[in-house]
């Protein structure tokens, strides 16, 4: 009896062990850091991008500095799938823009080979504009707050500082379509944990 009831205990211990792990880990989504450093290799070239897990809320390309926030609890990185975007092209009200494919927000960024580093999760929303740099913080253009928190960069127009941002849907299980984007698609490399680089 005695040890039935030290195994029970165990249990019970184990289950809230794991039930706060997870609430801690949905609790870090929606932090946000400042990243100067964190890169990938791309085609032999280094790529600044946020770490996986994380989507560019904001950037100071001038400075390649990005705010990163995170959109997917602890853990679960595995989970999400990168590719590298060389010529999706996207008009939101102000000409074409380079944007990720829809469902797909904005881990990183080359500017100068005018490369999007692109990963996914449920329930990107559909794209919208915040035209040149309408939204400031941390120093940098962001995208803007939202009345369901904040929203990622899912493109950009450097020259007419131009974003495209969207909101996340948490809990949907299907990419959500976006009207405005075109069919070309620069579509290197997909799958989990990164078995992308090169």
């Amino acid at each position: 009896m005695r040890e039935a009831k030290k195994m029970c205990w165990q249990v019970a211990c184990l289950l809230a062990v794991a039930c706060l792990a997870g609430v801690l880990g949905r609790a870090q989504v929606g932090r946000s850091v400042t990243d100067g450093g964190t890169e990938e290799n791309w085609h032999g070239a280094r790529v600044h991008v946020c770490p996986v897990g994380f989507a560019m809320e904001g950037a100071h390309v001038g400075n390649n500095v990005f705010t990163c926030v995170r959109v997917v609890p602890e853990g679960w990185e595995r989970q999400v799938h990168t590719y590298l975007d060389t010529r999706t092209q996207g008009d939101l009200g102000r000409g074409n823009m380079h944007v990720c494919r829809p469902g797909w927000y904005m881990r990183g960024l080359h500017n100068n080979n005018d490369w999007l580093v692109c990963s996914d999760m449920p329930g990107v929303r559909r794209s919208f504009l915040d035209a040149n740099g309408t939204t400031e913080g941390n120093g940098m253009h962001m995208c803007p707050t939202s009345r369901d928190g904040f929203t990622v960069m899912t493109g950009l127009h450097n020259g007419r500082n131009d974003f495209a941002c969207a909101g996340l849907a948490v809990g949907h299980d299907d990419h959500d379509g976006h009207d405005g984007h075109g069919d070309h698609h620069g579509d290197d490399h997909h799958g989990y944990d990164r078995p992308d680089q090169h």
